[in-house]
Order: structure tokens, then C-alpha cells, then sequence
């Protein structure tokens, strides 16, 4: 436990406030994609996380969405629930777009040993973001933040 403080106070400001967002979001994101489904959670943190207009200084785009997807998969690690692919998805997605960068959530599947599996993961200018590393052979049509 003295090691995560340890770790997580060695982060910047902009990293622990990322952390505490993934924390409070992996369960929120779980919880509300049970209760209202895909489609109202998404409409939902696309009205609560709009693409942030201000300008983007400070650090680099790939260092903004390297420190978020390190926030997320360590929320998801550490977090108080088990999460997939698709919370994981939906708070990168998310954080992505409160540090005014404009990610695409995508969806994809493949057939392993004759089990069809779907995954979700994130892209940043065509720059697959996944939390999971998961390998998809067949994406399907990407959710943009002005997708309905």
C-alpha cells in the first residue's frame, strides 16, 4: 500500500487527476452501462466530457493519451470493481476528450479457437489506444464524439 502513495505522489498534478477521474469513472461507466446501456452511457459522458476547447499546452498530444491510458489501466487494476474492455474504453474515451483532445471509440471482433469475442478501445489520429492489447481482426464502424 506505502507503494502505490509512494507512486502515485511521484506523479504530476495532470497524471493524479487522471488516476482520480479513472477511479471514479471505471465504476460510474460500469454501473451505468448496466443499468441504461450502451448508447444513453455514451451520450451521457458525451455531454458531461465535451471535447475541452482550450488550448492544448503543456504536454504533447502522445503524452496526454500515454498518461491517461497509464491512469486508466491503472484504476482498472487497482479500482474498488473488474472492469472490460468497454468501461476501460469509455473513461479513456472520456478523459481524452476533458484534456481537449478529439478520440474515436471503436469496436471490433474475431473468432479464437471457434469463440467469437468483441472488444472496444480507443483512437487518437488514427493511433490505437488499448488498455487491454488486445489484437481485433475485424473493426466495425467507429463512435466519433459527434457520432449519434
Amino acid at each position: 500500500m506505502l507503494r502505490k502513495l509512494k507512486r502515485f505522489w511521484a506523479r504530476s498534478d495532470r497524471e493524479r487527476w487522471l488516476l482520480i477521474g479513472a477511479l471514479v469513472l471505471l465504476p460510474a461507466a460500469k454501473f451505468s452501462l448496466a443499468v441504461g446501456g450502451f448508447n444513453r452511457t455514451r451520450k451521457a459522458f458525451q455531454i458531461v466530457f465535451p471535447v475541452a476547447s482550450r488550448p492544448l499546452n503543456g504536454p504533447s498530444t502522445e503524452q496526454r493519451a500515454d498518461a491517461a491510458m497509464r491512469s486508466v489501466r491503472s484504476a482498472a487494476l487497482n479500482g474498488v470493481c473488474r472492469t472490460k474492455c468497454l468501461h476501460d474504453s469509455l473513461v479513456l474515451w472520456a478523459l481524452l476528450r476533458r484534456e481537449g483532445l478529439n478520440p474515436t471509440l471503436r469496436f471490433g471482433a474475431r473468432r479464437q479457437d471457434g469463440v467469437f469475442e468483441a472488444h472496444a478501445w480507443v483512437e487518437l489520429d488514427s493511433l490505437r489506444l488499448d488498455t487491454r492489447a488486445d489484437n481485433v481482426e475485424a473493426p466495425f464502424v467507429p463512435f466519433g464524439s459527434g457520432s449519434a
